[in-house]
């Protein structure tokens, strides 16, 4: 991989840092990567929220870094400040920085056995890009419905979240293990959202994940101008877990295994999703998948909303009559070359042997069929490769990403232990190939040697 920039931001000499998370703000060519600050390896250990601030120079490609600062130590009077959540507020011209706070010492399992959660939900925001921040402010109270009593114990993201673009609610990805009865509590994703029409003082949770699933990240799909939120989850099944919302994240459907993306050992790790748009003059696969025959081909182009436009062309139609009645229940076509008034003709017996050609208006699917729409919102993810431990971190790309199978085979882009890492999109890189940056832990020993930050392109996957 031809990496433009690299950097180690964070050094395990002798503490240790652990759950990176990354802002790109494009307006100012800002980059935020946060991470926790422990005292050792394991989660009760952590007592900082730490962060490193970046300037982007997009004529040279790099980033020149400041000093590390402490965003968040010990909030709440006795509580560790775990999992950071940022997210840029284009309304307010805030960073919002979302964590859980979680009493003393509690582990995560001690939660679960007793069924008691000791977790709370906090932000802090900083108005200047990140160069000062706010008091602690602690939302469990309010409405976000995170004191849910019926939780052993939650968390967000974590890792980076993201403003809708429309009405530009914040998205803040999370889960929670939820008690059902007498057994253990099982891991849900699902996801907060606060409304911007009044500031961010409405929030609202949206329903969990049918399948269990735990640490997650969201992207926003735009596909024949409509919106879906998608989820891509961590869990214990040994694949990754995706489902999509066309609700702005109050229901979930849809809900998949992801078999091109294997976990790491039966436990899982955390990965990052990141959208961005499909690049200009790159057609998808959809646009360029042609039908052959004797007698028939047949190519696809995005027409109108909520429809495709095939043009076939023939010199027997009996070849095409069979073709198209195995792809669609229903054939309607118009004759432009024969009837310039544009009349739909149905396919019929007295048609076969013309010498002619047809327009078919195909229905649109989300679903991956033949006659699928385009997709706007191309998906990068990162991960670790190894089905067996955390090592070799990978970059998966996905062209049609509520297509399941559409993922395409790994780049590796770091050999080594790695593990938790956040992706961001920072637009146009050399020669116009999208540019991303990506925060992930590695070692040669371990994964919790050291935090790293590096830039590379599409051209580089």
């Amino acid at each position: 991989v031809s990496v433009q920039q690299q950097a180690t931001l964070f050094q395990a000499k002798p503490l240790e840092y652990r759950i990176p998370a990354l802002l790109y703000i494009e307006k100012y060519r800002t980059i935020l990567a946060f991470a926790e600050h422990r005292g050792g390896a394991r989660d009760e250990s952590a007592d900082q929220i730490v962060m490193r601030r970046g300037t982007y120079d997009e004529t040279k490609y790099t980033v020149q870094w400041e000093k590390m600062q402490t965003i968040v130590e010990k909030p709440l009077g006795d509580h560790r400040p775990m999992s950071p959540c940022p997210v840029y507020d284009e309304v307010t011209g805030n960073v919002v920085l979302v964590f859980i706070a979680v009493e003393g010492t509690v582990s995560e399992q001690v939660q679960l056995d007793k069924k008691e959660n000791k977790t709370r939900l906090c932000q802090v925001t900083s108005a200047d890009n990140g160069v000062s921040w706010g008091p602690v402010k602690d939302l469990t109270d309010t409405d976000t419905g995170s004191n849910d009593k019926t939780w052993a114990t939650f968390a967000v993201g974590p890792g980076h979240s993201f403003q809708l673009n429309e009405d530009k609610s914040l998205v803040i990805p999370a889960y929670a293990y939820w008690i059902l009865d007498d057994n253990t509590p099982s891991p849900h994703s699902f996801c907060f959202v606060r409304s911007d029409n009044d500031h961010g003082k409405t929030w609202r949770r949206g329903n969990y994940l049918a399948l269990n699933s735990g640490e997650c990240q969201m992207v926003e799909l735009k596909s024949q101008g409509k919106s879906v939120l998608y989820c891509n989850s961590r869990s214990k099944e040994k694949v990754r877990v995706q489902a999509v919302s066309d609700n702005k994240g109050r229901d979930f459907k849809n809900h998949d295994f992801v078999s091109k993306l294997v976990e790491s050992s039966s436990q899982g790790c955390h990965g990052s999703v990141i959208g961005f748009p499909r690049p200009a003059g790159v057609q998808s696969e959809e646009d360029t998948k042609w039908l052959f025959s004797p007698d028939l081909f047949l190519h696809n182009k995005p027409y109108s909303k909520g429809c495709f436009l095939c043009r076939i062309q023939t010199e027997t139609f009996t070849g095409a009559a069979g073709l198209l009645r195995e792809l669609f229940e229903t054939i309607d076509l118009v004759y432009p070359q024969k009837n310039r008034s544009d009349e739909v003709h149905h396919l019929e017996p007295a048609s076969l042997g013309e010498k002619v050609s047809w327009e078919h208006h195909i229905p649109a699917f989300s679903d991956g069929r033949r006659g699928a729409p385009e997709q706007d919102t191309w998906v990068l993810y990162s991960h670790p490769t190894s089905s067996e431990e955390r090592k070799d971190l990978g970059l998966y790309l996905n062209k049609e990403p509520l297509n399941p199978e559409s993922w395409m085979k790994p780049t590796v882009i770091c050999q080594g232990f790695c593990s938790y890492s956040d992706l961001q999109y920072m637009g146009p890189g050399p020669e116009g190939s999208p540019l991303f940056c990506c925060l992930f832990e590695f070692g040669k020993k371990s994964e919790c040697e050291k935090i790293i930050f590096f830039m590379f392109t599409l051209k580089d996957v």
